[in-house]
């Protein structure tokens, strides 16, 4: 029969590229279908790196390509196997990584898997502190950042003290960051005392025993992620929490004074890592700080991130003006900053239940688009990111309600799964000129990005470079000819 097809089927599964031991980096690769793959001469672009001849990849296997076995085992352990050494780098900035089979269509290299990672947001920079880059869903495109996890399990925080008076139980984070809190409980030490806090798996709604103040209103229920049960809360700080600015419940009423009890709660780190304090107040001497970040990698083995993801949509911020000078207008005659939004599948997509933000760690939801807007297949939707969102008219005139800096900055794509934002694409652009735009090339792929001088907006993305040419060239310059070499 025909020879098994291996795009989709082998992928990049797991990357070390800034672990605390010098050159103890690897990347791993997993054939995750029930075929086998013969990789004897296929290479990885970007590592240097090709298989020799004979390899064999067997179905649901993992394959480990160290750069340097001695440091990999001091890092990892002796039980994670080594299949090769690379001579290549992995660049601590970041890196794009492409597995190739030789002699494809006229001759050409055929990819099989292309995936590029950053050391900082929206990749997780736990990534960029030691943590491995752990692929969640294998069956997706696994060229977006959501698709990627770096470090994070749920952690359990506890206190055994005397509660004293305490009357009330607060919750904050000191600084700004999100995360998932799950299964809060307060209870007296003996054996099957019942837990004073009302709502603490977070199972019904938020409203009622807990109080939020403004800098946790973006805080919510979130449906598919928890440490028991269904549900979590997925508090987002936009500021750091002090003082009244902390999430509270009254427990003056249910708990007696002078008792022990014990203050026990789990906390999930969504991208970065985040300081969580909770206590009771006041005179108790519960309270705790924790901070919410796991360093882990699992060479060789399956992840600790694996989860089932719904497939992205394929669509892209593809390209964007921060500063429009002489630029397209918008419906009320102003120039103004905006982002460009493509389609690069064969389908009509609906961009119902999308968000465009100008952050990749706060409120991720900033902006969502209106109810019913589509865009068509290879076609282009145009955003004006300039803070009127007033100026907004139906399905056709779209204006976010925050507006681009002129010159360095960011804008994320984002969707909600199981309640929590997901970053789907991004763009940052740093020290972008006037008049100039900056995005995708070619359109609708996160690979290659650049600064376009022929700005295109609703119009597939030009690269136009510097008209030098080679005027005059002479091939035979004898002893005889003008010119001399003046060394």
């Amino acid at each position: 029969g025909p020879a098994p097809v291996p795009e989709g089927a082998v992928v990049f599964n797991e990357i070390s590229y800034a672990h605390q031991i010098p050159n103890a980096q690897f990347v791993e690769i997993y054939n995750r279908t029930n075929l086998a793959f013969d990789l004897s001469a296929w290479r990885i672009n970007g590592l240097d790196y090709e298989f020799p001849s004979g390899t064999v990849l067997r179905p649901g296997q993992f394959l480990v390509i160290a750069k340097d076995p001695g440091a990999f085992r001091a890092a990892y352990g002796t039980n994670a196997l080594v299949f090769d050494t690379f001579h290549g780098n992995l660049d601590a900035n970041g890196e794009t990584l492409t597995l190739l089979i030789p002699g494809g269509t006229n001759y050409s290299e055929v990819v099989v898997d292309k995936m590029r990672y950053e050391n900082r947001r929206p990749w997780s920079p736990n990534a960029a502190s030691g943590a491995s880059l752990q692929l969640i869903d294998s069956s997706i495109d696994n060229s977006r950042p959501s698709d990627w996890g770096a470090g994070g399990s749920w952690l359990n925080v506890t206190r055994t003290a005397n509660i004293a008076n305490a009357t009330n139980l607060l919750l904050w984070l000191p600084g700004v960051g999100n995360c998932f809190i799950d299964d809060i409980s307060l209870s007296a030490t003996n054996e099957g005392a019942p837990n004073i806090v009302l709502n603490g798996d977070f199972e019904s709604e938020l409203s009622g025993p807990w109080i939020l103040p403004a800098i946790y209103s973006t805080s919510y229920i979130t449906n598919g992620v928890a440490h028991s049960g269904n549900r979590s809360l997925f508090i987002n700080g936009t500021l750091g929490g002090s003082g009244l600015n902390v999430i509270q419940q009254w427990i003056g009423s249910r708990v007696p004074t002078n008792l022990v009890c014990t203050l026990s709660y789990w906390i999930l780190v969504n991208t970065d890592p985040v300081t969580v304090r909770m206590r009771t107040l006041p005179g108790s001497s519960i309270d705790t700080t924790a901070l919410a970040q796991s360093i882990v990698a699992t060479p060789g083995a399956n992840n600790s991130f694996a989860a089932s993801l719904p497939a992205y949509d394929p669509l892209w911020l593809n390209e964007l003006q921060a500063s429009n000078v002489a630029g397209i207008t918008d419906n009320f005659g102003d120039r103004d900053p905006w982002v460009e939004i493509y389609n690069g599948g064969s389908n009509t997509l609906s961009l119902d239940g999308y968000f465009l933000a100008d952050n990749y760690g706060g409120n991720l939801q900033q902006w969502p688009f209106p109810n019913g807007l589509t865009v068509g297949s290879r076609q282009f939707k145009l955003v004006w990111l300039d803070g009127e969102p007033q100026e907004t008219v139906g399905l056709t005139h779209l204006h976010a309600n925050f507006r681009l800096n002129s010159t360095t900055g960011s804008v994320a794509l984002v969707r909600i799964v199981a309640g929590a934002p997901q970053i789907t694409d991004y763009l940052t652009y740093t020290a972008l000129g006037a008049g100039l735009s900056y995005g995708d090339y070619p359109d609708g792929q996160p690979f290659v990005r650049r600064i376009f001088q022929s700005v295109t907006p609703s119009g597939t993305n030009i690269s136009r470079g510097v008209n030098v040419f080679i005027n005059e060239w002479m091939a035979g310059n004898t002893t005889n000819s003008m010119f001399s070499d003046p060394a």
